[in-house]
C-alpha cells in the first residue's frame, strides 16, 4: 500500500484500516480494503474492488492510494475510502463502509480518480462531511452519512496532495505550484 494505515481503538483493542494498490497484479486487479485486529493481525473483514493500472515505462497506479477516513461523531460507524481507477481507467470511487462488518453504507462513482486523501469535517451538530479533490482539479463536498454531493467545482489542474483543515478552512496544494485555502460554511 502507498496509503497511510489508520488506527482506531475499540474497547481496548486497536484496529487498523488499510488497502492495496493493483500495480503488481497487471493492467487489471483488485484492491482489498481491510480491517485488521492490531493485536493479532487477523483480518476482521475485507471488501474487494476491481481496479485498473497503467503498466510500462510510465506506470500510473490504481487501487487504494489515499489514506482512509475514520468517521467520528454522527459518522462514527463509518470508514470512508477513495479508490482510483475503479469503473474505468480515469474514474474513481468514494465509498463508506460500516466499521462493524465492512458492508457498504454508500458509494459514489467519481468522474475522475483521486490520489488525494478524503478529509472529514464536522459541523457543530456533529454531522460529517467528506471533502475530496481529484486528478482533474475538481473539489467536492459530500454528505458523510449519505454520500450525496453538496458542492463541486474545478479550481486547479490536478490534485495529488492531501488536504488539511482547521476550523472551517481547508488547505490543499495542487499541481502546478498553487496552494488553495477554501472556506466551508
Amino acid at each position: 500500500t502507498d496509503a497511510t494505515l489508520v488506527l482506531e481503538e475499540e474497547n481496548g483493542t486497536p484496529f487498523l484500516y488499510t488497502g492495496n494498490e493493483v500495480d503488481l497484479q497487471g493492467a487489471k486487479g483488485f484492491t482489498y480494503i481491510k480491517k485488521l485486529n492490531g493485536n493479532t493481525g487477523a483480518t476482521v473483514w475485507e471488501s474487494k474492488f476491481a481496479c485498473q493500472t497503467i503498466r510500462g515505462d510510465h506506470p500510473v497506479n490504481g487501487g487504494m492510494l489515499a489514506t482512509p477516513v475514520i468517521g467520528k461523531k454522527k459518522g462514527s460507524e463509518l470508514a470512508v475510502f477513495s479508490i482510483s481507477r475503479f469503473g474505468g481507467m480515469n474514474k474513481g470511487l468514494l465509498t463508506a463502509l460500516k466499521k462493524s462488518d465492512g458492508t457498504k453504507a454508500w458509494e459514489v462513482t467519481l468522474d475522475n480518480y483521486a490520489w488525494s486523501s478524503p478529509l472529514d469535517i464536522y459541523d457543530k451538530d456533529g454531522n460529517m462531511y467528506i471533502f475530496q479533490a481529484d486528478s482533474k482539479g475538481f473539489i467536492m463536498l459530500f454528505d458523510g452519512l449519505t454520500g450525496s454531493l453538496i458542492y463541486k467545482a474545478k479550481v486547479a489542474e490536478l490534485f495529488e496532495a492531501s488536504p488539511a483543515s482547521f476550523n472551517n478552512l481547508i488547505v490543499i496544494a495542487s499541481r502546478p505550484r498553487e496552494i488553495f485555502c477554501l472556506e466551508v460554511f
